[in-house]
């Protein structure tokens, strides 16, 4: 079974739990506001048709906000430790 947050045991579990409630604070998510609007509207307009936007906006925006979120948490200090965690390879 793929090893996810879901499917986890402590300690593994509450390490990786730990480091997402860090990374999802009210104040970093609102700080990806602009970016994940800006992607959602370049996304709009080049819709072709209304029933391509499910496909497009479920899979892609979480994924860039995701992505706009880890590249934030991620400095030269803790490159390693914080991309070991994400991958839940190391403790």
């Amino acid at each position: 079974m793929d090893a996810n947050l879901l499917n986890m045991d402590p300690p593994q579990h509450t390490r990786i739990r730990r480091a997402a409630t860090k990374a999802f604070t009210v104040r970093r998510v609102q700080a990806l506001r602009p970016r994940v609007v800006e992607f959602a509207e370049s996304l709009a307009d080049k819709l072709i048709s209304p029933s391509g936007l499910v496909a497009e906006y479920v899979t892609s925006i979480p994924s860039v906000a995701l992505a706009a979120l880890i590249a934030r948490m991620i400095t030269p200090e803790n490159a390693r430790q914080t991309t070991d965690t994400i991958a839940c390879c190391r403790s």
